[in-house]
């Protein structure tokens, strides 16, 4: 899944993100759900603030670049702006997953770490992200706060 691509290289993926000033990464698709395998490419949705028309797709170019050099394998990825499609948007809407928020570096999702917790913890969160207001920053990657 996403998470675990990510995890191959933190650092990089978060200063991919900082560099071309992403302020939202959605990862839908596949490499969100079950049927994710070594093939598969990974979708991804992308919001960068950038005003200038070129510099946004120099970022948007240099994000896609970025990711399938980190993920090694190829990635889709999508702005708002091109989901023209409006049976696409709603479904890209319903299954979308937030990896990067663009203040809290990552936030990881909810199915990538449900099975990592002990039960008396998990039941304390939600699908499909857990609460900013129980997470601390571990290494740039939100985890759950145990304090």
């Amino acid at each position: 899944m996403v998470a675990e691509l990510i995890n191959q290289d933190r650092q990089a993926f978060i200063d991919l993100c900082k560099r071309n000033r992403v302020s939202s990464l959605f990862a839908f698709g596949s490499s969100v759900h079950g049927d994710f395998g070594p093939e598969s490419d990974v979708d991804v949705l992308v919001t960068v603030d950038v005003a200038d028309d070129l510099e946004h797709g120099g970022a948007l170019i240099n994000v896609w670049n970025g990711l399938e050099k980190l993920f090694g394998r190829p990635v889709d990825l999508l702005t708002e702006n091109s989901l023209k499609n409006p049976y696409l948007r709603k479904e890209i809407e319903r299954t979308k997953r937030l990896i990067h928020d663009g203040v809290n570096a990552l936030v990881l999702v909810w199915d990538q770490i449900q099975g990592r917790l002990p039960p008396s913890i998990a039941s304390s969160f939600s699908p499909p992200l857990m609460p900013k207001s129980k997470v601390r920053m571990g290494k740039g990657i939100m985890m759950p706060s145990l304090s």
